[in-house]
């Protein structure tokens, strides 16, 4: 049944999947540039926007590990936006995956 759903479901995990891309992406752009409002000095822990990209990745999936915290008020409004993000990026094909499962569990 799972499979069957997985199968029916390849637009929507497609979906979350570019989904969760772009805002991973756009959420690490925006925590690398409030963390470090002058490029040539980097004295935060999000010296990279790869690195921006580990965090931003744990607060829109709503993990959280506490590991590295935004210093700037800036930084802290950005990682509000990543869980507010990750409850809309990841709840509606979730909820659209869940429906079709119930579908295939009755047929």
């Amino acid at each position: 049944v799972l499979a069957q759903t997985f199968k029916t479901c390849i637009m929507e995990l497609s979906i979350l999947g570019v989904l969760l891309v772009m805002t991973v992406i756009m959420i690490s752009s925006g925590m690398f540039f409030c963390e470090n409002p002058d490029i040539e000095v980097v004295e935060s822990e999000f010296d990279s926007i790869s690195r921006s990209m580990y965090f931003s990745m744990i607060s829109v999936t709503t993990v959280g590990y506490g590991d590295m915290t935004p210093d700037t008020s800036c930084g802290e409004f950005v990682a509000c936006l990543a869980g507010l993000s990750g409850i809309f990026v990841l709840g509606l094909p979730i909820s659209i995956i869940g429906v079709k499962f119930q579908q295939r569990y009755d047929e």
